[in-house]
């Protein structure tokens, strides 16, 4: 898993320290693990797994491709979503697991309207 810590941190174009910031660990833990000083951790995979889109099989084994192509993060992301404590994210996701195609529709709208000012906003 070392060296594939290294491939992956090199794939995605970032240094050590980058690549530890986004994962919550530092530019040293980083380095021990890629040279094998240190252990990677399963809270590190699962860290890494959500935060690149990487397959944790290949992460593990070597085997398959570098980076989940399935809809698995967003199906991790809802379940700590609904799992969590987070009630407002909890009653959105119930709210439009129900929508009919009208409203998909009209979400749409509204959410490129918010980006439109949003994105205006920064701008200024």
């Amino acid at each position: 898993m070392n060296e594939r810590m290294r491939l992956l941190r090199k794939a995605l174009g970032l240094n050590q320290t980058e690549f530890g910031a986004r994962i919550g660990l530092t530019v040293s833990a980083i380095s021990g693990m890629e040279v094998g000083e240190r252990t990677i951790l399963d809270r590190t995979i699962i860290a890494i797994v959500k935060e690149f889109g990487v397959s944790r099989y290949w992460f593990e084994t070597g085997y398959g491709e570098m980076f989940d192509k399935s809809d698995a993060r967003i199906t991790v992301a809802l379940e700590d979503i609904l799992l969590g404590e987070n009630d407002i994210g909890k009653a959105i996701i119930k709210t439009i697991a129900t929508f009919t195609d009208d409203e998909w529709t009209l979400l749409k709208k509204m959410v490129d309207r918010l980006v439109k000012e949003y994105n205006g906003q920064l701008s200024e």
